[in-house]
């Protein structure tokens, strides 16, 4: 499963957002852009390395300066909070 997701994300990094894009369908946000972050946000929440992924980073990062993202992801964010310590496998 891990080598699928590294080939996923590579997919996402250099095909679909690229050096370019502010959003995964260009520069205007779309529904594809709420639904994908929600599962890579999870990536960080077990402590995956997105270095790899440096325009996968950068439009998490957009999406996360949306001004609805804390309020919608708080209680998530509380969740992931309260696991900090524990050990993940990650990808």
């Amino acid at each position: 499963a891990k080598e699928r997701a590294k080939v996923w994300m590579k997919v996402l990094d250099e095909k679909l957002i690229g050096p370019k894009n502010a959003y995964l369908c260009g520069d205007t946000i779309t529904v594809a852009d709420y639904y994908g972050a929600a599962f890579v946000a999870l990536a960080e929440s077990i402590r995956s390395d997105l270095s790899a992924y440096p325009n996968v980073k950068r439009w998490l990062g957009n999406m996360k300066a949306l001004k609805s993202w804390k309020k919608v992801n708080e209680v998530f964010d509380g969740f992931a909070a309260s696991m900090k310590a524990v050990p993940f496998e990650t990808v």
